[in-house]
């Protein structure tokens, strides 16, 4: 049966091939109903695949035996999975009609093209990423909220698969800043949201570790959850030290021009 397939091996398939597709020019270059074929890829066809898997693994683990440990109720989990990836799929939307508007404003300057690339790059990336976020930790505590099925994985598969959709994030949202040659182009900064996002659901992923203490091969998201939160917390330490090291730079250049002013002044 097409259920059988294991969601985290669909996440991380799915979500892989989406990270790599995204990097191919010609994708970006043809078009379907006016829109790029990639945009065709991320509007339809991912969405397509993930969601049904997604709702059938939900439906599947409410009916395992509830963990007398959880501290969710399985009725707010479900309602902001479904809430999340509603948010995600309008990110989505929004960034394919946006795309298809920058072709023709991307040389403009007016208020017309700076709504449109706030719409484009920002807004629309920051919900699709904090809302697939908010859907996946969602599922994983719903996870933990049950016991596991009684069938353990294997570990080694298990951190490939977490290695794997380690790399798809990273891939994903690196693409995010990736250089178009002109103005739209996305910046770090712009995602603040989506990392404070992924902060306050880490710590409730922490908190529901540490209360519960499953073994990483129970529950088929838990190992693939730490390869995707490894790479959100390599990702805002090497932000946070770039951000610093640059403030450092920045004073110690100005500590000099000072200096070698002054030295002028004497002169």
């Amino acid at each position: 049966m097409i259920w059988d397939v294991g969601i985290s091996t669909v996440l991380v398939v799915v979500m892989f091939a989406a990270a790599v597709l995204y990097r191919s020019a010609y994708l970006h270059r043809k078009k379907v109903w006016n829109l790029s074929v990639q945009q065709v890829i991320n509007l339809i066809i991912i969405p397509g695949i993930i969601f049904p898997f997604v709702y059938a693994y939900l439906r599947s683990v409410q009916q395992l035996p509830r963990n007398p440990y959880a501290f969710f109720p399985d009725a707010l989990l479900v309602n902001i999975i479904l809430l999340a990836f509603m948010f995600a799929y309008g990110g989505t939307a929004i960034h394919a009609v946006t795309k298809m508007m920058s072709v023709y404003l991307r040389q403009e300057k007016g208020d017309l093209a700076e709504v449109n690339r706030f719409f484009h790059l920002q807004f629309s990336h920051t919900l699709s990423y904090a809302g697939a976020l908010v859907a996946f930790m969602g599922l994983v505590l719903l996870e933990l909220n049950h016991l596991p099925a009684g069938d353990k994985g294997s570990l080694v598969w298990g951190v490939i698969k977490a290695v794997g959709l380690g790399l798809a994030v990273l891939l994903g949202m690196r693409g995010y800043t990736r250089n178009f040659g002109d103005d739209y182009q996305g910046r770090w900064r712009d995602l603040r949201l989506v990392f404070l996002v992924f902060w306050v659901g880490f710590i409730f992923f922490l908190l529901g570790v540490r209360r519960l203490r499953p073994e990483l091969t129970d529950y088929q998201l838990l190992l693939p959850a730490v390869g995707v939160f490894g790479v959100m917390i390599l990702l805002s330490t090497v932000l946070v030290v770039r951000r610093v090291g640059r403030g450092w730079q920045v004073r110690v250049q100005s500590k000099a021009l000072e200096q070698y002013f002054r030295r002028e002044d004497v002169d």
